[in-house]
């Protein structure tokens, strides 16, 4: 308004304008809000975006004969899939009360469905999409937390381990024992691992607790930090990052990489990539990019689109290593809550996931599949829950978010395995 007016009093001062023809503008006219898209509400306009983004991505047609319209776009998305992961998310997160509890407020979730042969089958963005634009199926700042230690496994038991510098690297097992007691110093093949501030790094586990001298795989089931820790820096964390993005992350997203990066700390991958990862887990070691664009076609005719080829980062001996590990997981591990929270998935015993928390309490995941069909791909799903302040963009703490019976101490928020749990129940 400020700008309004000066700009018309400098038209007088410039003689664009007379005094009383300035007289007149006496009302400042306030902006007309942007119309709504028509037929994009609610989960629509996400997949809308998702399709549209991918065949930006890999084809040859240019925006501007793009938005000359009558194009075909044939979609990977499955209506029924993307109605019952929108429901399991209102359902789960109908108890929050922002107007009762702070920690309540600006709660986000993303979530996706990807087959093993890479077709993304459904996501959730948001609650509306006009209400809401952004794609949290596809946001890459919520750090994916413990939920990343499947690929620090996978790279020990593909690359095997450096504990002495110049030695042969040392094979990786399943039964690999790791000290999984709270406070063990973090070793190099030098020596202890020393912080910028002069002290000696020390792995945390959830809770302070003390495991003992364990296996890798159950390291893994039970979200034991201090291992997975050390073998992050035992495989060498260069070696941890490739293996990763061979799964399916993608080369950005990833921050500094000292002893905290095994346990997901800076790596912020988007719910999207993270099931695709999981899956390459469920497809005994090969992958697909993930792809929402089946074909296009104008006028009766087919446009030529670029479709992800497979590859095959892991071998099916080390894929099925992590598949069993994250079998534990749900069996008696930290995502046993998978088949206890009901939905028609208990005694389950073939599912497998992995519970996810940040550093900071700053994001709860859960990521997992239903083994596949006779003739079906399997689907890895993903659900990210975080905070993310409105005005700064920068995330929040979960910590008291839904009361005491919707977060736990030991592993965090209860929402991702719960939405995931209502998901699967429905669409398998």
């Amino acid at each position: 308004m400020a700008r309004w007016k000066w700009v018309l009093d400098r038209m007088v001062k410039t003689g664009q304008l007379s005094r009383a023809e300035r007289a007149a503008y006496t009302v400042f006219p306030e902006p007309k809000a942007p119309p709504k898209p028509a037929g994009l509400s609610g989960q629509t306009g996400y997949l809308v975006d998702t399709a549209r983004a991918y065949v930006s991505a890999h084809g040859d047609i240019s925006d501007a004969r793009f938005d000359l319209g009558g194009y075909q776009i044939y979609t990977t998305f499955e209506r029924p899939r993307v109605d019952a992961l929108a429901e399991a998310v209102r359902h789960e997160t109908a108890g929050l009360a922002p107007k009762a509890r702070t920690a309540d407020r600006n709660v986000r979730v993303g979530a996706a469905s990807v087959a093993t042969d890479g077709r993304i089958v459904a996501l959730y963005g948001g609650p509306d999409y006009i209400e809401q634009g952004f794609d949290d199926a596809n946001i890459t700042i919520v750090p994916v937390g413990t939920a990343y230690a499947p690929f620090v496994y996978a790279a020990g038991l593909r690359d095997g381990a450096l504990l002495t510098r110049g030695a042969p690297r040392t094979p990786v097992t399943p039964d690999s024992v790791y000290d999984g007691d709270d406070k063990v110093p973090i070793r190099t093949p030098e020596g202890p691992y020393w912080s910028r501030d002069g002290t000696i790094v020390k792995s945390r586990n959830d809770g302070g607790k003390s495991w003992g001298r364990i296996s890798l795989r159950q390291a893994v089931a039970d979200s034991v930090n201090g291992p997975i820790t050390q073998l992050g820096m035992d495989v060498g964390l260069d070696r941890v990052r490739k293996a990763s993005v061979d799964a399916g992350l993608l080369p950005r997203g990833f921050g500094e990489q000292v002893p905290a990066f095994a346990t997901g700390t800076g790596v912020t991958p988007s719910p999207i990539r993270v099931a695709s990862a999981y899956g390459t887990f469920a497809a005994a070691g090969a992958h697909t990019d993930p792809y929402s664009v089946l074909k296009v076609t104008r006028d009766g005719q087919r446009v030529d689109i670029e479709q992800p080829a497979v590859t095959h980062p892991f071998t099916p001996k080390v894929a099925g290593e992590v598949d069993e590990a994250l079998k534990d997981a749900v069996t008696g591990g930290t995502a046993r809550r998978a088949v206890r929270a009901g939905g028609g998935l208990a005694g389950r015993t073939e599912l497998a996931g992995k519970t996810g928390t940040a550093a900071g309490d700053l994001s709860a995941w859960y990521v997992g599949y239903p083994p596949r069909g006779a003739r079906a791909a399997a689907v890895a799903t993903s659900v990210a829950v975080f905070r993310l302040d409105p005005k700064t963009q920068e995330l929040l703490p979960l910590a008291g978010t839904g009361g005491p019976s919707k977060a736990t101490k030991e592993f965090g928020s209860t929402y991702p395995v719960d939405i995931w749990t209502r998901y699967v129940a429905v669409a398998g």
